[in-house]
Order: structure tokens, then C-alpha cells, then sequence
């Protein structure tokens, strides 16, 4: 049996280039997908409403992440 998770797709507000790539991979603990057109595909709902609450702006986003765990 195949069990689905809820899956939240969030459209970013710029583009994703390889320094958010690096920084997804270092500070999201969840699966994640990035999609065609900026398009970022979560199953985890808290980094999905912290990302709506920041416009889509995963840059900033993941700066504000990486800020805290320094």
C-alpha cells in the first residue's frame, strides 16, 4: 500500500539558482521538489505557510534560516 502525502506547491517570487539549491539541500529536513516555473513542491505544511508568510521569497527565506543556525 502506497501511502500519499498532502503536497503544498508554492510559486517563488524570483527564480531558483544554485545558492538556493545548496541551502535547501543543507537546511530543509523534508522532502522537496522544485517544479517547472518556480514552483516549489513541499510536504511539510509549517516551511510551506513560512514561505507564504515571507510572499514566496525563498531567497530571503532561506537567508533568514541560515542566519539562525549560525
Amino acid at each position: 500500500m502506497i501511502k500519499k502525502f498532502p503536497q503544498y506547491r508554492l510559486k517563488t517570487a524570483h527564480a531558483v539558482y544554485p545558492k538556493h539549491l545548496l541551502q535547501l539541500e543543507k537546511l530543509l529536513t523534508t522532502p522537496y521538489a522544485i517544479g517547472y516555473g518556480n514552483t516549489l513542491v513541499l510536504i511539510d505544511e509549517a516551511t510551506y505557510i513560512m514561505l507564504q508568510l515571507h510572499a514566496g521569497n525563498l531567497a530571503q527565506y532561506l537567508d533568514n534560516l541560515d542566519s539562525q543556525n549560525s
